[in-house]
């Protein structure tokens, strides 16, 4: 499992290190004393042989209130909550315990992240889990292959993971990431991993964002990785370029640049990084454009159209006039941008007198739903041409007519009315049905 280069997404890895259940442990303090901690759903782990107790002056935790007295409940400790503070020394110091099981130090790792701020004095003790995972993982890898070293991975991800999770309280794990990030020795979802923490971590640490957009514009690969795996690979990084936000600015000629490359996954993640810039991608206009018009994937013209939306006012003027296109396609490419453009308000007139005369019903539905979403006073002089129509149109496009109809008459008595004063003769029971509705679903 460890061989696939495809990243591990914040969603996946979620699932990967924090989906196990907790089980027994048996282990022996510092004394010598054996300590088995339960299992099942409420269990809680032990930590008097993971950690030792602190005295009174370490200002976080006295003596007479050890680990061993009040246990670690993970399926209780809410990270938001004001109480969960007082766990922090208890999970550092099981997240730290070599001898402790994995999953309950992977467990700690991430319940600290999820804290965020409140637990930042376990954000050293994580740089130097990293130093050390990385240092092993290296070696080993050297002598015998990523084939030999899936625990480690698996240490080295939920680590990263963790400090993802951080974000940018984080930021002095950076150099450490980064290390990790650009060394053409680690596995790809190792470094693919690292560069998402980047990602996390921002602007607060110097040399994050110039580290992806080094791997952008020059990354680095082992000899012996495919071209397949670097082409995944470096989508991955244009992926994680999208989580800087505003962040990514400086990257935007580069993005623009990669909307031209062969491969369609990172053409379509360009655009995402685009469209999370918003306004400040202004200036990727025309490319975005371009790719709408003349990209060869339908996939990814459909996510040039709601980049588009995304990129300011500007766009309005160019996407009202592509609804006059001969090509049918290019017309429900422009309707689907306006649909979700936030000031498509402005241009509600040049999308009244499109739909009156469009032909393609995918884009006729979709400027009627623009319509009424935009201006819903105005829904109940859409009713007649909904309803005229209704017969000539096929199921899915019917389907979406009767899901912005009842969603209109729930809305508005006017439509309503409507409904019941355009009924086709000898309607179809679900038009019956909404003209019959008194407004609460009835």
């Amino acid at each position: 499992m460890f061989r696939d280069p495809r990243p591990l997404r914040p969603v996946a890895l979620t699932a990967l290190v924090a989906g196990a259940a907790l089980l027994p442990v048996t282990m022996r303090t510092p004394a010598g004393e054996r300590v088995v901690s339960p299992s099942g759903k409420n269990a809680v782990v032990r930590a008097a042989s993971v950690i030792p107790p602190r005295s009174a002056d370490s200002g976080t935790r006295s003596a007479s209130e050890t680990p061993a007295d009040s246990g670690i409940p993970f399926k209780s400790i809410r990270p938001d909550s004001a109480d969960a503070v007082r766990w922090v020394p208890s999970l550092i110091g099981l997240m730290t315990e070599a001898r402790a099981p994995e999953t309950q130090r992977r467990q700690a790792a991430l319940l600290l992240g999820r804290m965020g701020r409140r637990a930042a004095p376990a954000v050293p003790h994580l740089a130097e889990l990293l130093r050390r995972t990385r240092n092993r993982l290296r070696a080993s890898v050297e002598s015998a292959g990523d084939e030999r070293t899936p625990d480690l991975q698996s240490r080295l991800l939920w680590e990263l993971k963790a400090v993802s999770l951080f974000g940018p309280v984080a930021a002095v794990t950076a150099e450490e990431i980064i290390e990790i990030a650009e060394d053409v020795r680690m596995p790809l979802a190792v470094r693919q991993a690292a560069y998402e923490a980047l990602a996390r971590i921002g602007p607060a640490a110097p040399g994050a964002v110039s580290a992806l957009a080094k791997a952008l514009t020059r990354p680095r690969f082992a000899p012996s990785t495919s071209a397949a795996d670097r082409t995944f690979f470096r989508a991955t990084v244009v992926e994680c370029a999208a989580l800087l936000g505003d962040a990514a600015a400086p990257l935007l000629p580069t993005l623009i640049r990669l909307l031209d490359e062969a491969d369609e996954l990172i053409r379509r993640n360009a655009l995402l990084c685009l469209a999370a810039l918003g306004r400040r991608a202004a200036a990727a206009q025309p490319a975005v454009f371009r790719v709408l018009l003349f990209d060869g994937e339908p996939a990814v013209r459909e996510t040039a159209a709601a980049t588009l939306a995304r990129l300011g006012p500007s766009t309005l003027g160019p996407l009202a006039r592509l609804l006059e296109e001969p090509m049918p396609e290019t017309r429900r490419l422009a309707a689907m941008a306006l649909q979700q453009h936030p000031d498509v308000r402005h241009v509600l007139t040049a999308l009244r007198r499109r739909w009156s005369r469009e032909s393609d019903a995918v884009t006729w539905v979709t400027l009627a739903e623009t319509i009424c979403d935009a201006a819903p006073a105005e829904a109940d002089a859409v009713v007649p041409g909904l309803l005229k129509r209704w017969d000539s149109l096929p199921r899915s496009v019917r389907i979406r007519v009767y899901r912005l109809l009842q969603r209109m008459s729930a809305r508005h008595a006017s439509v309503r009315v409507a409904i019941r004063a355009h009924l086709p003769r000898n309607p179809p029971a679900v038009l019956r049905r909404l003209a019959d509705d008194r407004g609460d679903g009835q």
